[in-house]
């Protein structure tokens, strides 16, 4: 639709142009563009773009039904299907919280990547903080390290230690290898007792001491 302005002068145009701006039926009469969203990973526009611009039609005061035609030819695919449930009576503001339910994760997400830029300042500070981070754990690990090869060191001389007493306290292999009755001779027997005369020297069958009635030594028989 062609729109001229019926004015012969600037006054005349100046309140064509206000009345332009004021009539409603003529705002409508151009269908506003939406951009194209489908709801998936196509290269359609994001969630935040289609909701920025129906806000910027809202702003702009289209009317109710414009911006629902405008909405509904710019929805594709599944976010077309979750618009049509539900049904052609849905309110704007029915539809954006539907699409806020359905989409809102894309939205935050792509909301949380505009992050503002980092100072360079501030990111030598992380830089500096990050290698002062990792010094430290080198130097604990460097630490552990040491007391490990300590702990081995002691653990090594302790049996080092124990292997040379040992070797001190091992017998005499010769004494262990000597016979038996190589001990028995060094074993110094008693002296023979005679039970009869009670004199050393003899047994009892050998005796030849003369004895009398009292069982007393009298003379030898030699």
């Amino acid at each position: 639709m062609e729109i001229r302005p019926s004015a012969s002068s600037s006054e005349e145009f100046k309140t064509w142009l206000e009345e332009y701006k004021d009539d409603d039926d003529v705002l409508d009469a151009y269908i506003a563009r939406i951009s194209t969203f489908t709801g998936d990973d196509t290269n359609a526009a994001k969630y935040d773009i289609l909701r920025y611009e129906v806000l910027c039609l809202v702003k702009n005061r289209y009317t109710h039904e414009t911006i629902k035609i405008a909405i509904r030819k710019s929805l594709k695919g599944n976010a077309a299907v979750i618009q049509m449930g539900l049904g052609v009576d849905a309110k704007i503001d029915d539809i954006i919280d539907r699409m806020d339910s359905s989409f809102e994760k894309e939205h935050n997400l792509t909301t949380s990547e505009k992050k503002s830029p980092i100072n360079p300042k501030q990111q030598i500070t992380i830089e500096n903080k990050q290698i002062q981070q990792l010094t430290a754990r080198i130097n604990e690990l460097t630490t552990k390290i040491q007391a490990m090869r300590q702990t081995s060191d002691e653990s090594n001389k302790e049996q080092i230690r124990w292997r040379r007493r040992d070797t001190h306290q091992q017998p005499d292999e010769t004494i262990l290898h000597r016979p038996l009755y190589h001990d028995k001779r060094r074993t110094q027997r008693p002296e023979t007792i005679c039970w009869r005369c009670k004199q050393l020297g003899h047994y009892a069958i050998q005796c030849t001491v003369r004895l009398d009635h009292s069982r007393k030594t009298l003379r030898a028989l030699n």
